[in-house]
C-alpha cells in the first residue's frame, strides 16, 4: 500500500529511528501457488512479537499462510555514538545545515555486521526538489525510491558521493 506497513498493520514510528519500511519484493508463482516476500525494516522501539503477531493475523484473514524466514533486529547507533556526530559534521558543514539528528539504521546493507558501521544514502536532495523532481517520463507508480525502474536524479547522486568522499576522509 504505502510502504510503511500499513497493509500488514504493522506500521510505526518513533523519534529515534523514523518509520517502519515494508516492502514485497519479490512475487513467485510456483506449482499453483503464489508467494511474496517482503522486506521489513521496523522501527528501533517496535515490539517485534506485536509486529509478528500481527502479521500472522492479517495473513490468516486472508487465508494465506506467512512464514518468517528471517528476523534480525533492528540495527541502530544513538546519537552520542563518535562516527554518528562526524557524519552530522561533515554533513552540516557541506551542505550548510545545522541538522541535529539522523536516523542511523542499515537500511539494506551489511552494517548491522560490523561494529560502529554507518550506512548513508546515495542521494542528497532537498525534500522540495524531491518533490519537485519531474517523474512523468516514466508510468504512475515508477521511478521513485524503492518502485519500478527506483531512478536517482544526477545531481543529487553526485552530491551524495562528494558528501561520501568527505565523511570516509573525516572518519579514517
Amino acid at each position: 500500500q504505502d510502504g510503511r506497513g500499513t497493509g500488514l498493520e504493522i506500521k510505526y514510528e518513533d523519534e529515534v529511528s523514523g518509520y517502519t519500511v515494508c516492502s514485497g519484493t519479490v512475487m513467485k508463482f510456483n506449482e499453483g501457488n503464489i508467494s511474496l516476500l517482503c522486506d521489513c525494516r521496523f522501527a528501533v522501539t517496535q515490539n517485534n512479537e506485536e509486529m509478528l503477531k500481527s502479521i500472522h493475523q492479517v495473513a490468516e484473514r486472508f487465508d494465506y499462510i506467512d512464514t518468517i524466514e528471517s528476523n534480525e533486529a533492528p540495527y541502530y547507533l544513538p546519537m552520542d555514538n563518535e562516527g554518528v556526530q562526524s557524519l552530522l559534521r561533515v554533513f552540516n558543514k557541506l551542505t550548510g545545515n545545522n541538522v541535529t539528528f539522523i536516523p542511523i539504521m542499515k537500511g539494506g546493507t551489511y552494517a548491522s555486521y560490523i561494529p560502529n558501521a554507518l550506512s548513508t544514502g546515495n542521494c542528497y536532495m532537498s525534500k522540495e526538489d524531491w518533490m519537485n523532481f519531474d517523474f512523468s517520463f516514466l508510468p504512475a507508480g515508477h521511478g521513485g525510491a524503492h518502485q519500478k525502474d527506483e531512478i536517482l536524479p544526477i545531481e543529487g547522486f553526485m552530491k551524495a558521493i562528494k558528501l561520501l568522499f568527505a565523511i570516509v576522509l573525516e572518519m579514517d
